[in-house]
């Protein structure tokens, strides 16, 4: 019960991240990937200030961590960037595919078994998923979706890399405590993401107007939560329990964009989000 609560505060997190993000890119045309995550990732690394985040921490975790970081920030940007094509509750949707990624890369690598049911059930939300991207097509918002085909692709890509770093996670994670993890890693997905903001996005940052700063500062408190909460989870689970739980942040995400951003409800695609939740419930609980 106690992994459940973690993993329902983190749904909530993610939900308020995608919803600013879609704020920011229909209300405010604002889509910058990797400025955006660098904010947050400068977050993480100013707790590395606290003597106790620093301390135990070998060369060679060190290392592994920069790799999870780095392969963390691509991520991210693809995700962020995602949204300036379709809709924050397709991102999540897509994003959540990396559940059925970490499936196979945790029992490839990590050695990692599975019940027959729990395997059965996330086949079952991806068939889901792959529904609602063929609704979406059909179903968005009445606002600035320009293409929601290659929106689902750049998530679906992130989708495979949050996969990758998340079974990482697991790996590593047990090396250090829960708090010193996200800033120590933070250290080269922030200087990735800041090189690649500088060198791309400067002209729109220059540009920003104060409530556009503020909800991507916003945004990266809400980061600095869930790095904390997702690897005290992971700790106490594994990757793929944490890609799971994380697929219950659709419900969020689809009531969100319908009563937030006045996405056309399609009864559809409310059954097949009922029917992904379905999943979620009998995974949990075989």
């Amino acid at each position: 019960m106690q992994n459940l609560l973690w993993g329902q505060s983190l749904c909530l997190v993610s939900f308020a991240q995608g919803m600013i993000l879609q704020l920011c890119s229909e209300h405010y045309g604002t889509n910058l990937p990797f400025f955006t995550v660098a904010i947050g990732y400068l977050l993480l690394l100013s707790l590395l200030i606290f003597q106790p985040v620093r301390e135990n921490v070998s060369k060679q975790t060190f290392w592994c961590l920069q790799l999870c970081g780095i392969l963390d920030a691509c991520a991210n940007a693809l995700s962020t960037l995602s949204h300036r094509y379709t809709s924050a509750g397709s991102v999540a949707l897509l994003t959540s595919l990396d559940s059925i990624f970490s499936l196979l890369l945790s029992f490839i690598f990590l050695k990692q078994s599975f019940s027959i049911q729990q395997t059965c059930s996330i086949i079952f939300i991806i068939l889901q998923t792959f529904t609602y991207i063929l609704l979406d097509v059909n179903t968005q918002t009445h606002l600035t979706v320009q293409n929601p085909v290659l929106g689902d692709l750049i998530a679906l890509l992130a989708a495979l890399i949050y996969s990758v770093s998340s079974v990482l996670y697991q790996k590593f994670a047990q090396r250090v405590k829960a708090y010193q993890f996200a800033p120590v890693m933070s250290v080269g997905a922030f200087l990735l993401s800041f090189v690649l903001s500088c060198s791309i996005e400067i002209k729109q940052i220059i540009k920003l107007k104060v409530v556009e700063v503020v909800c991507l500062v916003v945004y990266g408190v809400g980061t600095m939560g869930f790095y904390i909460i997702a690897i005290k989870l992971i700790q106490k689970s594994n990757a793929v329990y944490y890609n799971v739980q994380l697929l219950l942040t659709n419900v969020y995400s689809f009531v969100g964009a319908v009563v937030i951003f006045k996405s056309a409800f399609d009864v559809n695609m409310f059954l097949v989000v009922a029917m992904i939740i379905a999943g979620v419930v009998v995974y949990q609980f075989v």
